[in-house]
């Protein structure tokens, strides 16, 4: 479950466009019934899913563990641990944060704040 948190854009981008590649799939092989067989079926999967799997680690990766290093120093500077604190939070709590955590490092005291239960 970590994992999925801790790259959240690479498997939310992963898994909605397999199931995208899954529908097209389907669509197509039910206009070329007669024609279709198994073996194009997973063939023309594999081709898109391997596609998509190389952008996302190009694209969405990357950005993830861009996020990954931004967070973890946002967390040790405002003294929250990252594993246990910070990673469960659901993402719109999490942009929250961040977003708070900028407008307000540089003028107020870092420690007198409850960054967990900003709201």
């Amino acid at each position: 479950m970590h994992l999925l948190n801790r790259y959240h854009n690479f498997f939310s981008y992963l898994i909605n466009l397999t199931l995208i590649i899954v529908v097209g799939v389907t669509i197509v092989a039910l206009k070329n019934i007669e024609t279709i067989t198994l073996l194009k079926i997973m063939k023309s999967f594999g081709y898109c899913f391997s596609g998509v799997f190389v952008m996302c680690m190009l694209f969405a990766l990357p950005y993830d563990m861009f996020l990954l290093r931004k967070d973890k120093f946002m967390c040790k500077q405002i003294e929250v641990d990252y594993e246990l604190s910070f990673l469960p939070l659901e993402q719109k709590k999490k942009l929250l944060i961040r977003k708070k955590f900028n407008s307000l490092s540089q003028n107020i005291d870092k420690a007198s704040i409850d960054w967990l239960s900003i709201e």
